[in-house]
């Protein structure tokens, strides 16, 4: 074997483990997190986020619903249903407490993630669906006002990462 030849093959043999090597995420151990996609299937409206998470302890989910006028760039109002007078209600901020109201609110546990690395660090997407007549109850309230969702995924440790969706009606 020639020496061009071999040098050849010393460089196919390199370049080949070097492609193989396994590389470790380095994500700080509070979540973080991406709005990427909303999409009404028609039977639910699938709302998919991005997550990171350093130490790979993400336990929870939640989404929302906040409501703002048109052309607002504020915080927006959450929604409350009222159980009493059947009507929704919209309030300032998420910890307002309201006699016989409910926040409106989807929370998911997530339980069984497994690392993608080593090191315990995870990321992936996460898909959240809302019944097709629940997103239509929720449409259909305050139809003159923008809607959308906060998503807020929170870890173990109670550290919590925060997105906004872009609007829903």
């Amino acid at each position: 074997m020639s020496k061009i030849h071999r040098f050849f093959l010393l460089l196919a043999v390199i370049a080949f483990f070097s492609g193989c090597e396994k590389t470790e995420d380095n994500f700080p151990p509070e979540p973080r997190v991406e709005f990427r996609d909303m999409v009404n299937t028609g039977s639910s409206l699938d709302v998919t986020i991005y997550f990171e998470d350093g130490d790979g302890d993400v336990s929870r989910i939640t989404m929302t619903p906040y409501v703002r006028d048109a052309g607002s760039t504020d915080t927006g109002r959450v929604i409350f249903w009222d159980s009493v007078q059947g009507n929704a209600v919209l309030v300032a901020t998420e910890d307002t407490v309201i006699y016989n109201s409910t926040k409106i609110l989807y929370d998911y546990n997530i339980n069984n993630l497994e690392p993608v690395s080593s090191n315990g660090s995870m990321k992936g997407t996460i898909t959240y669906s809302i019944d097709a007549g629940e997103a239509e109850f929720l449409l259909s309230l305050f139809p003159q006002q923008k809607k959308y969702f906060k998503i807020s995924l929170y870890d173990r440790k109670d550290n919590k990462a925060e997105v906004l969706t872009p609007d829903i009606n």
